[in-house]
């Protein structure tokens, strides 16, 4: 199994480091930092992958645990930003803007950027970095201490000497406030890339969040 898997399934819903899969959509307050500790673990369906002339062959199997840690900061009112490090030798810097705010729903968008320094090897047919752009919506359905988070994006990866190919995934996540300090959240992602043979893929994996956790309860307007 190669890295073009995990690869996809990360950077559409937050990026290996970005960790936005295992957060919700309402941002941190000014100056408020959490960390975000996740292992990402995936089983795939059956699917084709073909190179070169060399032959098609069946692509399925499970991907080992990858684990990541993220720092997330609140940059202003309605904007985030998480700069983090991945176990598959990958950096991330994503930015969340809020959309919208409300004591039941909230809505935001997530685009961000993850960078792997040894990613073309098993992506690409040529050895090289790969990096991928990635533009997230994250909705969330606020119920008590625990909010729902579908999610779904779109994105470009490029590897090697490859040009870019556009993909597409989406998520569901379940964040758990168990303190104010402390949450746990579950997530799921589904993936496939539309120009690709590969078959569909599922990543799931936990996250653990520790620090500050944004405010709930309240409906502060987002500025405009």
């Amino acid at each position: 199994m190669n890295h073009r898997m995990t690869l996809v399934a990360c950077l559409l819903l937050g990026g290996c480091t970005g960790a936005q899969r295992y957060g919700v959509p309402r941002t941190l307050a000014p100056g408020d930092l959490a960390h975000h500790v996740s292992v990402d673990v995936g089983e795939f369906t059956p699917g084709k992958s073909c190179d070169d002339g060399r032959g098609c062959t069946r692509d399925e199997g499970t991907l080992a645990p990858v684990p990541s840690w993220t720092l997330r900061a609140g940059i202003d009112e309605g904007v985030e930003m998480g700069v983090g490090v991945g176990a598959d030798l990958s950096v991330g810097l994503d930015v969340k803007v809020e959309l919208l705010r409300s004591r039941s729903f909230d809505l935001a968008l997530d685009p961000g950027l993850t960078f792997w320094g040894n990613g073309g090897s098993d992506f690409a047919d040529s050895p090289g970095p790969a990096a991928a752009v990635m533009l997230p919506l994250l909705a969330g359905v606020n119920l008590g201490p625990v909010t729902l988070v579908p999610g779904g994006g779109v994105g470009l990866v490029a590897a090697g000497r490859e040009t870019g190919r556009f993909t597409w995934a989406g998520s569901l996540a379940t964040f758990f406030r168990l303190g104010t300090g402390m949450a746990l959240a579950p997530a799921a992602t589904v993936f496939r890339a539309p120009h690709d043979e590969d078959g569909v893929r599922l990543v799931g994996g936990l996250g653990l969040v520790l620090g500050d956790l944004p405010a709930y309860g309240v409906t502060t307007p987002v500025p405009p």
